[in-house]
């Protein structure tokens, strides 16, 4: 076996600087944690339907409390996925949902590389053959109760459009702003705040 090269044997040859990743591994069944078997339970049906046998050896699970505004995160090419920690008390419904929007940007690079969009129409047929409904934002009332106590909601401004009477939630109170369904017909219409009964 040998040592690593030197700096003058690899300028030549940038993929020797490239570490080597990790083999992934496989989930014992037996070993495994409960949210790990539904975990491989879950990715193994959608590997049969979306026919990509290498996603489960692919895929590796982990949770993060730095995932702030995104239930999601994924890096597709080496199959890692990191879920928001407040997840993990979530419904498993929801859960999986979110595992699955995931798994199937994974599904989606192992099939087509990088010339799929990331919520392409071939993202959106994976998601489809697992039994959701494609999207990329998931409104959930569970999630937003569960906030740590003593943290901070900004308050939002509710305006409307004098014209064509749409509501807006609006975040900073100084802002003037301006309905967007008019200003698409031409029209710039000052939005006005909402007094609540």
């Amino acid at each position: 076996m040998r040592g690593p090269k030197s700096t003058s044997e690899t300028a030549g040859n940038d993929l020797n600087c490239i570490p080597e990743k990790p083999p992934f591994r496989r989930v014992d069944m037996k070993a495994a944690s409960a949210p790990e078997r539904r975990h491989a339970q879950a990715l193994t049906r959608w590997a049969e339907s979306w026919r990509t046998p290498d996603l489960i050896r692919h895929v590796r699970i982990s949770y993060s409390r730095r995932l702030r505004k995104s239930l999601g995160r994924v890096r597709p090419k080496s199959g890692i996925i990191t879920l928001n920690a407040r997840l993990t008390s979530a419904p498993h419904a929801i859960l999986l949902e979110v595992l699955c929007h995931e798994a199937a940007h994974v599904a989606v690079y192992l099939r087509h590389g990088w010339s799929a969009k990331p919520h392409g129409p071939e993202w959106r047929e994976l998601i489809r053959l697992a039994g959701y409904q494609p999207t990329t934002r998931l409104l959930c009332s569970e999630l937003s109760s569960q906030e740590k106590p003593g943290r901070v909601i900004p308050l939002r401004k509710h305006c409307r459009c004098p014209v064509c009477s749409t509501e807006y939630f609006v975040r900073r109170h100084n802002a003037s702003y301006h309905c967007s369904l008019c200003l698409r017909k031409g029209l710039t219409v000052k939005l006005e705040p909402m007094i609540l009964a």
